[in-house]
């Protein structure tokens, strides 16, 4: 059974984790934004593939195998570029320390409008797909392009009417195709911070 990703700092969440397969708990700190949910290869920029592999506690590492010309053979460790990767311990024996930061505070989704600094913030329970899809059709209207991580949650929005763009930051902090970033929402993180520390 899949531990249940809306009561993301319970202990039952937690004792869940700590007796699932290594794939459920890998998809499950995938969707929690733990792990990136993709990388591009740097060598070749193509898509990078999960693969199973049982000589490391993660169970998995991105692959990107290339025969012929220009034959690679790259590896990247699943916790690349996310706030696991300088820890050796195996990832449930680390969770109580990302669940406990979970406990004390509420997700706060938002967004900016590029020209106009007109943004919009709201306190959702979770962070699955149906969840911030909604509160993205209430604040954005459909047809506009929208940037965002490769945080799983937001694959759907090409589907529903919008112009989707991602920025994978574990490689760059702008898009080298597309030009795409999100220092915008970024700098009002930032801000917001600040005034809540004040």
């Amino acid at each position: 059974m899949a531990p249940n990703s809306g009561n993301i700092g319970s202990l039952s969440t937690y004792h869940q984790l700590q007796t699932a397969e290594t794939k459920v708990v890998f998809q499950w700190c995938v969707d929690q934004g733990s792990i990136a949910s993709g990388y591009k290869c740097p060598k070749c920029k193509r898509q990078m593939v999960l693969r199973p592999r049982r000589d490391i506690s993660d169970g998995f590492n991105w692959v990107c195998r290339i025969p012929g010309q220009n034959a690679h053979h790259m590896k990247r460790s699943a916790r690349a570029g996310s706030r696991l990767e300088q820890s050796n311990l195996p990832i449930p024996n680390i969770l109580p320390y990302l669940l406990g930061k979970r406990v004390v505070g509420r997700w706060v989704f938002g967004g900016v409008e590029r020209g106009t600094n007109n943004c919009f913030f709201a306190v959702v329970e979770n962070r699955t797909s149906e969840v911030l899809l909604s509160v993205i059709e209430d604040h954005i209207l459909p047809g506009t392009t929208v940037m965002s991580d490769c945080w799983s949650s937001y694959q759907c929005l090409s589907d529903e009417g919008f112009v989707h763009l991602t920025v994978n930051h574990s490689m760059y902090f702008v898009d080298p195709d597309t030009g795409a970033h999100t220092s915008s929402i970024e700098g009002t993180w930032s801000a917001l911070k600040g005034i809540c520390k004040a």
